[in-house]
């Protein structure tokens, strides 16, 4: 089963505030680059934790590299490593 998000990025004009507090313990984080501040100097954040059984939470961020371009910022979910479609 592969499951697939996708956010639309407009146009943005504050930075999208992500709390590390957590990453690595409850919390899974991806910045680019290592070790960023997602409110300074990364290109992209995600953020990912169970809030509750069923409930997964998923906060993501990217510089508006081209304000007058349609931008996407993806995360995908798959049973297996190679994100391969059984259906």
């Amino acid at each position: 089963m592969m499951f697939l998000m996708m956010m639309m990025v407009t146009s943005v004009s504050a930075i999208a505030e992500l709390n590390k507090t957590g990453c690595d313990r409850v919390k899974t984080c991806l910045f680019k680059p290592i070790g960023c501040n997602p409110a300074l100097d990364c290109t992209i954040g995600i953020i990912m934790h169970v809030v509750e059984p069923g409930w997964l939470r998923i906060e993501m961020t990217a510089l508006t590299i081209n304000p007058s371009t349609t931008q996407y910022i993806a995360v995908g979910f798959s049973n297996d490593q190679k994100m391969v479609s059984n259906g």
